[in-house]
Formats: structure tokens, C-alpha cells, sequence
């Protein structure tokens, strides 16, 4: 069963609220190929339930756009990629398996401000608190193969899921007559950044990327 219900009320002229409740579910199948002992290659079907509230409005005769969003999503039977290495050798195997169950939830916010017809700032940032809400027996780190074969996981963060995003930018314009009367010169800068978050699913001190920020700016012709 899927399907999706929202509710909205404006707020002002300007302002818009809503709540909507969501649900879905991805098709299961079989994880074919050499599986670890114990391992099902039925891979069960996915379940998720979400819900959304919001407000999305417009200030200052619309030259100021604020959006905010609070989530919170439940997945049951989560379906993730698991790769577990062969034995006591460098060689490793990849299949699909669920995961009882994972957790998402956090906030999400932009902004955009835009002062005169040739300039525009913008922002945005989000919190993701996405942790594995039962995960037992998960594959355990490259690392920790020595003291055992499986680790507790429940709790930790979402592989591939940093906690922290935000990005900000700026824009400008200028028009100008060179090639016809519609030319412009532009610039725009933005930074973007992101927290730190494990790439493999098993918590290693290996597959974690560092928290990082990456800066571009450019100018042109158009």
C-alpha cells in the first residue's frame, strides 16, 4: 500500500504551512550469486513511512524566500548493499540484504534573498540524524576481523548519510552592450560544505571521510 496525504493552510498571502504523511515501498527480490553462510538471498521488501512539516514563505514584496522543513522517516527491512570480506583473504563479496530497521530525521532550511533584479544570495542547510535502529549483525570493520565476525551498528549513522550539509552562494549581474544589448557580465561564488560520514556501511576507520568544504567562483559572458 502506497500513497500520500497533505494538509496545507495559508497562512498570509505569503505563507504557506502544511503537513503531509507518506508511504511507500520498494519490490524485494533475490541477492543471487556465493552468499556468506547464513545469509537468505530472499531480500524482503522495503517499507517506508514519512512525515513532513513545513512552512515555505515570501517577505519584503517577495525579495526575501524562506522555506523550513521538519522530517521523519521510518524504514522497515532497509535494503543496502554488504560487503563482507572472504575468510582470511584480500578478496571480498558484495550482495543486497535488509536491515531491520533505519531511522531518518532532521531539519531542513533555504533562504534566498534577492535585493535588487541583478543580485542573489542563497542559503541552505540541513541536519540529518539517519541512524540504523536495529542492526545487530552487521559486517564487521576491516580493522576489528580479529575479535569478531559481526558488530552492533544500532545507533550509528547511515552509511553515505553526513549528519551536517549547508551551502551558501551569491550571484551577480551586470548588463552590458558588446556583442548585442542583451549581453551581461556575470560572477557567482559558493561554498559548499559536509560532515563527515562512513562510505561503507561498517563503520571503518578506513572508508570515513573526513568532514570537508569545497569553494568555486566563476565569471563570464552570456
Amino acid at each position: 500500500l502506497s500513497g500520500q496525504i497533505t494538509v496545507s493552510y495559508k497562512a498570509a498571502e505569503d505563507v504557506l504551512t502544511y503537513a503531509t504523511y507518506s508511504r511507500g515501498s520498494k519490490s524485494g527480490g533475490l541477492s543471487l550469486g556465493d552468499l556468506p553462510a547464513g545469509v537468505s538471498p530472499v531480500v524482503k521488501p522495503e517499507t517506508v513511512n514519512a512525515w513532513e512539516i513545513g512552512v515555505k514563505s515570501q517577505f519584503l514584496d517577495r525579495a526575501v524566500t524562506l522555506n523550513t522543513a521538519l522530517y521523519w522517516t521510518e524504514v522497515r527491512d532497509y535494503q543496502a548493499g554488504v560487503t563482507e570480506q572472504i575468510g582470511t583473504t584480500s578478496s571480498s563479496i558484495r550482495y543486497i540484504s535488509n536491515i531491520p530497521g533505519v531511522r531518518s530525521r532532521g531539519v531542513e532550511v533555504d533562504l534566498t534573498v534577492v535585493p535588487t533584479r541583478w543580485l542573489r544570495f542563497t542559503a541552505s542547510a540541513a541536519y540529518n540524524d539517519a541512524v540504523y535502529k536495529d542492526y545487530k549483525n552487521a559486517q564487521v570493520a576491516p580493522e576489528n576481523r580479529n575479535l569478531t565476525q559481526v558488530q552492533d551498528l544500532t545507533g550509528v549513522q547511515l552509511a553515505n548519510a553526513p549528519k551536517f550539509i549547508y551551502n551558501i552562494s551569491s550571484d551577480i549581474a551586470q548588463p552590458v552592450t558588446l556583442l548585442s544589448s542583451d549581453d551581461q557580465i556575470y560572477a557567482r561564488v559558493d561554498y559548499n560544505h559536509r560532515s563527515s560520514n562512513d562510505t561503507s556501511g561498517s563503520n571503518s576507520i578506513y572508508t570515513r571521510i573526513p568532514g570537508y568544504g569545497e569553494a568555486n567562483a566563476r565569471s563570464g559572458l552570456r
